[in-house]
């Protein structure tokens, strides 16, 4: 076996059969019997595992699990378990792969590399294994094509070897420790500068409505983070750089959390956290962000909260109109 995609699955009945389908309509039969769709329903409540159980009755090569209700990083790991490939790949049951995907990954699937990930927004230059900070600002800048566990392939092995998983105490996050933990343990991987991956903007993403515990979550990830930083062999300078960029990202990531409360109160009520985190950044001028979130920061820092809170909103509203609608990673 030389591919395992696994797909977790938690109530997507809407768009399962079009991922699926995305992914199956384009193997080449010669290459099916090296290919295995491994399907985690994570306890969905809707039609999802009946579509499954539809599936590997037309498919020989698609297994399915039926799990109580874990969470998607439980998924990850749990289907990692029952992987065969040589290479696992994961693919959301809300978005979809290219037509092309299957052509351009089959390439790579009997190489020797750790990672390979895609994404025409690669620059094509060498990314070498001490520079977590290049990943995280691929996060900062909006392009996900690093911090996304999607649009890459992982040699199983290289997972098993090194014990790494989807941290399931992280309800959000979890993709780029993930991530900064592959690439922080690997000079052996490869960019391709061509996009496999189609994901779908969903309004009932975890990152579109209000949850306090988003705010606990955020602390956890940012000490998870330090410690894979501090075990790095990187200079102190470069950790410095690291954890700035990663502060700064909970502050903007906990102004975005709050505002969906769409309540003003509740942004007050939890604005004691941002002047915490704020104690720890150097000049935000001198960080690697984009503009937006030095403005965002920025206002944070003179606490200016109002004109925070209403242009978080005023992103919102305005992104409403391309709910569903897929973006190339």
């Amino acid at each position: 076996m030389k591919l395992s995609i696994i797909i977790p699955i938690y109530n997507a009945q809407e768009f399962l059969e079009e991922c699926i389908e995305s992914i199956m309509t384009k193997i080449s039969q010669d290459y099916l019997e090296d290919i295995e769709l491994i399907l985690v329903n994570d306890g969905s409540m809707d039609n999802s595992l009946n579509i499954c159980n539809k599936y590997v009755k037309k498919y020989s090569n698609i297994k399915v699990f039926d799990n109580e209700n874990n969470g998607v990083s439980y998924s990850r790991n749990f289907g990692i378990k029952q992987a065969k490939g040589k290479y696992v790949m994961f693919v959301d049951s809300d978005d979809k792969l290219s037509n092309e995907w299957f052509e351009i990954v089959k390439e790579y699937i009997d190489s020797s590399y750790d990672i390979v990930f895609f994404s025409e927004k690669y620059d094509g230059k060498k990314i070498t294994g001490n520079e977590i900070e290049s990943i995280i600002k691929g996060v900062i800048d909006g392009n996900i094509y690093l911090s996304s566990p999607c649009s890459k392939i992982y040699k199983r092995e290289y997972i098993i070897d090194n014990k790494i998983c989807f941290r399931s105490n992280l309800i959000s996050g979890e993709d780029i420790i993930y991530n900064l933990e592959m690439f922080s343990g690997t000079k052996n991987y490869i960019g391709v500068k061509k996009s496999i991956y189609l994901y779908r903007a969903n309004s009932n993403s975890v990152t579109r409505s209000f949850d306090p515990r988003m705010l606990e979550n955020s602390m956890k990830y940012r000490k998870i983070l330090k410690e894979i930083v501090d075990k790095s062999d990187m200079e102190e300078i470069e950790k410095k750089a690291i954890l700035n960029l990663s502060i700064s990202n909970s502050l903007f990531r906990m102004a975005n959390i709050l505002s969906n409360s769409l309540d003003y109160k509740v942004f007050l009520k939890y604005s004691y956290i941002f002047n915490e985190y704020l104690k720890e950044i150097d000049n935000i001028f001198t960080i690697n962000l984009s503009y937006k979130r030095k403005l965002i920061i920025f206002l944070l820092k003179i606490k200016q909260y109002y004109i925070v809170f209403s242009l978080f909103n005023l992103i919102k509203k305005k992104s409403r109109k391309t709910i569903n609608t897929f973006k190339i990673i």
